[in-house]
């Protein structure tokens, strides 16, 4: 049976993964974006996205795997340890020539 709170999620909805899916490296409390629901709110495909931008995960993860995101709640910052291409641990990034203008 679905809850109330899940029955309430809905595309473009920050959702909270309930239970570690190692084969994507993620655990329990990480957060992610509904990018669609499926049959009466049964399942969700869910993309969780680096502070860089760059998707880390687009999975499908069933009602029970996914609760919404609270207001009160605070966001926590961990490493994922997915390199990509192009990047430095951490997601640095070298800082780009300047014409001398700030970018801020």
């Amino acid at each position: 049976m679905v809850d109330k709170v899940t029955k309430a999620i809905k595309e473009l909805d920050i959702v909270v993964i309930t239970q570690d899916v190692p084969e994507h490296g993620l655990i329990s409390g990480d957060v992610g974006t509904v990018v669609h629901c499926y049959g009466d709110n049964e399942a969700y495909e869910v993309e969780v996205v680096a502070a860089n931008g760059h998707t880390v995960a687009l999975l499908t993860l069933d009602a029970s795997s996914v609760r919404l995101k609270q207001g009160w709640e605070i966001s926590h910052v961990r490493e994922h340890g997915l390199v990509l291409e192009g990047e430095e641990v951490g997601g640095y990034y070298p800082p780009r020539e300047s014409n001398g203008k700030s970018r801020c």
